[in-house]
């Protein structure tokens, strides 16, 4: 730790002082909003983690494959990964996103399983960030006020995640008969009243 302090300050003193200084700046006029897409990774985070507590098993869509590539990753002695489905062959995907998430795991020393199921709820938390920040600056710099474009990342975040995917609406809908049946018939693209 003292050692990347030091590095630290030599870059700092020696290096990029000028650029150091504008960075310095940039923080202290723009913490509020710096601490506010935080928070919405925060909350994202949290809220995704939680719903893989509730059903943390690698079922489903592409998770299999996933967690393979994940387990795959984390057990290499070298690059590319060996295939655990088909013995002898390297990995014939692409990797970088799963050695991330799984050198994560590594230095934690968290297992495959459980660097899964937080390295889909980082990926939700990054991408919300990512998503807030970016509708936060791009409105910021048509003029709008910080918590109007607060307003705009958080809003353009939960379109992304929670919106964005209909899915889960249209099941509970399904199940609870609350739409009316012609909506329900529209979205399964026949008409209930065939079915059995």
């Amino acid at each position: 730790m003292v050692d990347c302090l030091d590095c630290f300050n030599f870059c700092k003193r020696l290096v990029i002082p000028e650029r150091f200084s504008n960075f310095i700046k940039t923080l202290k006029r723009r913490w509020k909003i710096i601490v506010s897409i935080e928070s919405i990774f925060l909350v994202f985070f949290l809220m995704f983690l939680s719903l893989r507590v509730f059903d943390p098993a690698s079922s489903g869509t592409e998770k299999p494959m996933d967690m393979m590539m994940l387990s795959a990753v984390t057990s290499a002695q070298y690059a590319p990964p060996q295939d655990l489905w088909l013995a002898g062959e390297p990995i014939a995907y692409y990797y970088f996103g799963y050695w991330i998430y799984g050198g994560l795991g590594t230095m934690s020393g968290v297992p495959p399983y459980i660097s899964f199921n937080i390295s889909l709820a980082l990926a939700a938390g990054l991408a919300a960030s990512i998503i807030a920040a970016l509708v936060c600056t791009l409105v910021r710099r048509d003029g709008a006020t910080n918590k109007a474009s607060l307003v705009c990342g958080v809003l353009s975040a939960a379109l992304l995640l929670l919106v964005s995917n209909l899915s889960g609406l249209w099941t509970i809908l399904d199940i609870t008969r609350l739409a009316p049946n012609k909506v329900l018939d529209w979205y399964h693209g026949f008409p209930l009243s065939t079915r059995k």
